[in-house]
């Protein structure tokens, strides 16, 4: 459970300068806030729990921990904000043993400012919600807050690491504020019907990141745009209308298709993780059209994919039923079965019954004992054709009587 050294170490630490303490942050709940040399901020994060409690509580923090910083076997994720340290320490009190863990993390007093690379932040957000969401990490009630700018780049704070407590909790316990509602309609169903969380989490958490994205390009908030009725818990028809509210944005067309799909109400016609990564990561290829038949078409025409083609080949059930790249191995093509009629029939004449005939230009008799007696026939009228170079043929005189 540690050794004797005086922990936290960043507390000791001439490096680390204290800067103040926040005890009701919303996303890291009760923290110590440190300066680092490079002016580089950190928080210290104190847990307090009975020595009886201590396996359950660290088993329950390293499977929400992206960064396992006691045996690096993790997964680490940039743009999500990770434990560096973690601390424990034994103190007795009062009779009773109790073990406090140090969790240290950085840290940002700078909420999400305004989006210059929108492909890029949309990465960056969706692989923290997957890496989360693999973690079994409820995130329901994702919003812009949960964001903080670290310099050029943005990183999302896991609520539920540091403040123990489930985004579905805080909306069931009504501690959500409606300016950071931006839930899904399955969510408000669950909450409705007073049952625990029985929808797809990654799916739900898919509609808060479509409802953010439009929040944060256009400006207009979902509060502001009356697309909820809090108090009846169902969305309105103005969702239709906040949808399109992009329309007008000078974003590539498929992007704004990503964003819209993701707001979709039912859930099963939402994109995954997966295939919202392969759509932004795509490698748009413009296709010249060299050979256009129609004048009135420039032939320098650029052509490019439409997002439903690009969406279909990426989707992973579409690629595992018609494409052979996992499970089986290619076919072996025979080299006669693609071939065109002109090379099959100039492969026939390469055959060994025609051409290498060793004296093609012998009598007939001569050739007609070498060949089968079934191809006879055959043999002698595709030979009589040939013409022997041995004998000229006879002039031809005007006006003469040829025979017939």
């Amino acid at each position: 459970m540690g050794n004797e050294q005086i922990k936290p170490s960043i507390a000791h630490s001439t490096e680390w300068t204290f800067i103040r303490e926040i005890k009701q942050h919303p996303l890291f709940g009760h923290i110590k806030v440190y300066k680092g040399p490079s002016d580089q901020l950190q928080c210290l994060k104190t847990v307090i729990v009975e020595e009886s409690q201590y396996k359950d509580q660290m088993d329950s923090l390293k499977k929400i921990i992206v960064k396992d910083v006691l045996t690096q076997n993790q997964p680490n994720c940039s743009s999500l904000v990770c434990v560096n340290r973690l601390e424990t320490q034994k103190q007795e009190e009062f009779c009773s043993n109790y073990v406090k863990i140090y969790l240290t993390a950085d840290y940002s007093d700078q909420p999400i400012q305004q989006i210059k690379d929108v492909k890029l932040f949309m990465l960056d957000i969706i692989q923290a919600l997957q890496v989360m969401d693999q973690k079994g990490v409820n995130n329901c009630q994702f919003c812009p807050a949960k964001i903080l700018q670290f310099g050029d780049r943005v990183k999302v704070v896991n609520t539920q690491l540091f403040t123990e407590i489930s985004d579905y909790e805080q909306l069931y316990f009504n501690e959500v504020s409606k300016d950071d509602w931006m839930i899904a309609p399955e969510v408000m169903h669950s909450l409705k019907v007073n049952c625990p969380p029985s929808f797809n989490s990654e799916l739900a958490v898919i509609f808060n990141f479509g409802i953010m994205m439009i929040n944060l390009l256009t400006g207009i908030h979902p509060k502001d745009a009356q697309i909820y009725d809090y108090k009846n818990l169902t969305i309105n028809d103005n969702l239709s209308s906040y949808l399109h509210s992009i329309d007008q944005l000078q974003i590539p067309c498929h992007i704004k298709q990503i964003i819209q799909d993701c707001v979709n109400v039912k859930s099963t016609l939402r994109p995954t993780f997966k295939l919202i990564t392969n759509l932004l990561r795509q490698v748009e290829i413009p296709l010249q059209v060299s050979q256009i038949k129609n004048e009135d078409i420039p032939t320098n025409q650029i052509f490019n994919p439409c997002y439903e083609d690009v969406k279909k080949v990426l989707s992973e059930s579409h690629v595992n039923k018609n494409l052979n790249f996992h499970n089986e191995s290619p076919q072996k093509i025979e080299k006669q079965d693609f071939m065109t009629d002109t090379q099959q029939s100039a492969q026939f004449r390469k055959s060994k019954q025609i051409y290498n005939l060793e004296n093609t230009y012998n009598s007939r008799a001569s050739i007609q004992q070498k060949q089968h007696p079934s191809n006879k026939v055959k043999t002698q009228a595709k030979v009589s054709k040939v013409k022997s170079p041995n004998k000229k043929p006879k002039p031809i005189r005007a006006n003469g009587n040829h025979p017939k």
